[in-house]
């Protein structure tokens, strides 16, 4: 049996448990899902599978970086998160985080799906940030220039894609209000079945 190894933060919480009802429900299961994410972790706190117990054919999916995109300065207040000051992670740390993602990919010899930062604290009128969303936007472009030497077997998800259920999923790219109200918090999603089955199809 294949397994599908999720390395990740929050998101990667909520789609692990998805996933794992995909593998339940399915009457011919291709996959088990090992999930190694836990809520909060930066980069440098997520953890990986041991590579002596990950086989080729079987899939890690990673999401890295949402919670390296900006140094503090965030709150949660009566249930949704608001990003009161908008203090960007520095280039500098991000050319690091990307040589540590390079380093840990290249590490094994299985597919692997990176899926890019979900976008995040789009939250009120009050906390508007000039620049919030081109700079997400900017480190989603970079993930996926730095990862380009290990294609096809790491290949970079786009985040956009996996939200949406609609034919083509192109609203969810094109409206930033519409991938918002798809949103329960700021941060996290309404609906992980939808990402997590298409998700699951990539891992095929």
């Amino acid at each position: 049996m294949r397994k599908i190894w999720i390395v990740g933060s929050s998101h990667g919480v909520y789609l692990g448990s998805e996933l794992e009802k995909i593998a339940r429900e399915s009457s011919d299961p291709t996959f088990v899902v090992r999930n190694f994410s836990h809520r909060g972790a930066k980069y440098e706190q997520l953890i990986w599978p041991k590579v002596t117990e990950v086989k080729e054919s079987d899939v890690i999916i990673v999401i890295p970086f949402g919670n390296d995109l900006l140094r503090g300065y965030s709150v949660k207040r009566r249930g949704f998160w608001h990003l009161e000051k908008f203090f960007p992670q520095t280039n500098r740390k991000f050319v690091e985080l990307y040589l540590y993602l390079y380093h840990d990919c290249s590490k094994y010899s299985c597919k692997i799906l990176v899926i890019s930062n979900f976008y995040r604290m789009f939250c009120c009128e009050l906390h508007k940030h000039h620049g919030w969303l081109k700079y997400q936007y900017t480190r989603n472009r970079e993930l996926q220039q730095e990862l380009a030497d290990l294609e096809p077997r790491v290949r970079v998800l786009d985040h956009r894609a996996l939200v949406d259920n609609r034919a083509g999923k192109k609203r969810a790219k094109q409206n930033i209000h519409y991938y918002t109200s798809l949103q329960r918090d700021n941060v996290h999603f309404r609906r992980y079945d939808i990402i997590a089955k298409n998700v699951y199809a990539a891992a095929l």
